[in-house]
């Protein structure tokens, strides 16, 4: 299988034919976020960022496939969670029981995490 990063495809004119923007972005990688998304800064920065994000994190997923490490996922969550909020995007919960008081800009990293069930190590 043959892959890119979206810098690349960017950078390769793979998305000169859209004109305007992008509204949706669908994430379906299987614990390879922090992979996509550190892969895709310039993206993410361009006339081409997405308005919305839908992916499911999953912390010990994004361990095992990019570290080999379920342990390592915790931190891989954290990191991507930053690196949306330095591109402008904002948290939302669509799963049962979803809070919609959580935010990027006003909740700790552990208040995010512990309502979707996920231990930030201290």
């Amino acid at each position: 299988m043959n892959t890119t990063t979206l810098n690349d495809a960017l950078n390769n004119g793979m998305f000169d034919s859209i004109d305007g923007g992008i509204d949706v972005m669908k994430m379906d990688v299987e614990g390879f976020e922090p992979n996509v998304i550190a892969g895709g800064n310039a993206f993410f920065e361009s006339r081409l960022a997405p308005r919305y994000i839908f992916m499911e994190m999953v912390p010990d997923m994004m361990g095992e496939a990019t570290a080999g490490r379920k342990e390592r996922g915790k931190a891989m969550f954290q990191n991507v969670l930053i690196h949306l909020f330095n591109h402008g995007y904002e948290l939302d919960d669509f799963s049962k029981g979803a809070r919609s008081d959580l935010s990027l800009k006003e909740n700790r990293f552990e208040d995010i995490t512990e309502h979707l069930g996920t231990d930030i190590p201290q």
